[in-house]
């Protein structure tokens, strides 16, 4: 994760300048420095704030302590911070381990240690909370913790100020140790590997495919479970997008899967969906655009695109529909894929109702009322005008467009219109909590009046597995996590990962092709990879309940790669290839 975490701060400090100003530069690489060597296997939502810095004024065990300071914008706010570490303790004979955490708080009004066990499936076991409040003192608390049933650790450290400006508030960390029974520390996995033992998985264990033709009739698996999520370990692999792409078109044809769902923004998906639905006016070479927002193979998904739209001509009364999860980052963004989607879709029906909708969203009219140029709208508004005239003439709007694209419409304005008032950084944080209302709704309405009827969910691993969104945080629900919840045995989880080869990943515009680190020891990707299969099919129940690291590359790129999971609490099975290619 370091590199991402150097990646959101550097963006942060071009897009929030009024934060960046207070600090030199020297200062700047002193942060990074720290969140490099002190605290990087700590996940952090508040490093958007650059809340921690090395103070090089204090020593305390011969090193300098981590302190949470205040932002400054105009005044000096209150210290809100909270960093989160998700630790897999290692197979130690010790029957219990130490929590030992030396802090100093000053002017805080709630400092907290929470301990979160968990055990081999990623569930809860139980929490505890130590007050950690120290009156501007050092003080080391301890907590001795029984080890039965124990995999995972949930370490957050919470530091909240007294609600007062321009008051000095400071908490300052020193060191947050796991000790064992000889009270020698077990959090270095270099001395401590965190398993001796490698997964014994048999032949009879697994399915194997030939990966130019693969036949996937023979899984079951595929065709008992409602909601199919194909996560991806890694963006940017054509083979994985390749993989994938064979996999829905199997569903479409063979299980009555009338729901594809990917992970990009739902208004961008619009566009999508009415050309597969056959709307001449969006053109195949017109949708390549939006394709680098996905981090995928053009030529692939765009054949896949094609697919559908001829599956949709030759079963005019059965058609599929394909829509997005996610939402766009900026408001921005948003607002121009919705009126190029309105301009494409609508504006060829040379309709004044449907222009003024338009017209609406882009701000030159507020209901049937043009606006002069003087009469700026801000974001939400244009929504609200727009949203409030589509339901005006919803009547006769629904006669034009068809039902399913009203309610879509509809749901899409309402769904950005709540969540006008986020920043681009809680966007960010609450990606897979805001996801899923979209699929949920998409199921309610789109699929539950044909109960025979599929769904298929394309997205990154961390958004569809059923525990969280990030390695390094267990309290990050992820979007697979609540839909698993809502939806119970009718969700079903496969992961699909790539031992070695190359990917590509899309960044101002270009694209960077990028090898693919070797596969760990003790990792999936690696017994596979010595096994010399080349496309296998393996349900995770088949192996021993135990964590094993899995690869993990979201965006950007980063050269830490395989992380401790429990395969079981996350998938239900694996896709495996060997190799991800760049054609």
């Amino acid at each position: 994760m370091k590199q991402y975490f150097i990646f959101i701060v550097l963006f942060i400090l071009m897009v929030n300048a009024s934060n960046a100003q207070n600090l030199q530069i020297n200062e700047e690489e002193k942060i990074l420095s720290t969140w490099q060597k002190k605290l990087h296997d700590f996940y952090a939502p508040d490093i958007f704030l650059l809340g921690a810095i090395v103070d090089s004024s204090i020593t305390i065990n011969n090193a300098h302590p981590i302190k949470f300071y205040q932002t400054k914008i105009i005044d000096l706010h209150p210290i809100n911070q909270l960093i989160e570490r998700y630790v897999c303790l290692p197979e130690i004979e010790s029957d219990s381990i130490e929590i030992k955490f030396t802090c100093r708080s000053k002017n805080l009004i709630k400092a907290h240690l929470i301990i979160n066990t968990i055990d081999s499936l990623e569930h809860l076991i139980k929490a505890d909370t130590i007050n950690t409040l120290t009156n501007n003192k050092w003080v080391t608390f301890k907590r001795k913790i029984h080890k039965k049933d124990i995999s995972f650790l949930d370490l957050i450290i919470r530091a909240l100020g007294k609600p007062e400006y321009n008051q000095v508030q400071s908490f300052w960390i020193d060191k947050l140790e796991i000790l064992d029974n000889n009270n020698v520390s077990i959090d270095d996995e270099e001395k401590i590997p965190i398993s001796k033992s490698i997964p014994d998985i048999k032949k009879k264990d697994y399915i194997s495919f030939n990966p130019i033709n693969p036949n996937f009739n023979q899984l079951e698996d595929l065709k008992k479970h409602k909601i199919i999520a194909l996560g991806e370990s890694m963006h940017g692999s054509e083979s994985i997008n390749q993989l994938a792409s064979n996999l829905i078109q199997h569903q479409v044809k063979n299980n009555n899967c009338k729901l594809i769902l990917f992970e990009i923004p739902l208004e961008m998906s619009l566009s999508i969906n009415q050309y597969i639905q056959g709307n001449e006016s969006i053109k195949l070479d017109s949708l390549k655009e939006m394709l680098f927002q996905m981090n995928c193979s053009d030529t692939i998904i765009l054949e896949f695109f094609l697919w559908l739209k001829d599956y949709n001509a030759k079963h005019p009364k059965n058609k599929v529909s394909f829509l997005g999860t996610d939402l766009s980052l900026t408001e921005e963004l948003t607002l121009n894929t919705l009126i190029k989607y309105m301009k494409d879709v609508y504006q060829t029906n040379n309709n004044s109702i449907l222009k003024k909708l338009v017209g609406n969203l882009k701000g030159t009219h507020r209901g049937d009322i043009p606006l002069t140029s003087s009469q700026n709208l801000d974001f939400r508004r244009k929504l609200k005008n727009t949203l409030s005239y589509l339901h005006k003439y919803k009547t006769y709007i629904t006669s034009k467009l068809g039902k399913k694209e009203y309610i879509l419409l509809e749901h899409c304005l309402q769904r950005n219109i709540d969540m006008g008032w986020l920043s681009f950084r809680n966007r960010l944080i609450m990606r897979d909590v805001l996801m899923f209302p979209n699929v949920k709704f998409f199921i309610d309405n789109l699929i539950n009046t044909n109960q025979q009827a599929s769904v298929v969910i394309y997205s990154h691993q961390m958004h569809v597995n059923r525990v969280s969104n990030s390695f390094k945080s267990w309290r990050n629900l992820s979007m697979g996590k609540l839909l698993s919840e809502k939806y119970k045995d009718d969700y079903f989880v496969i992961g699909i990962l790539a031992a070695k080869g190359n990917i590509y990943y899309a960044f101002d515009k270009n694209k960077y092709i990028k090898e693919v680190i070797a596969p760990e020891e003790n990792t999936i990707e690696k017994i596979f990879l010595d096994k010399k299969e080349r496309l296998v099919y393996f349900d995770i129940s088949k192996i021993k309940v135990s964590p094993i690291k899995m690869r993990y590359i979201g965006y950007p790129y980063k050269n830490i790669q395989f992380f401790e999971m429990s395969p079981q609490g996350r998938v239900d099975a694996i896709f495996y290839l060997e190799e991800s290619k760049i054609y």
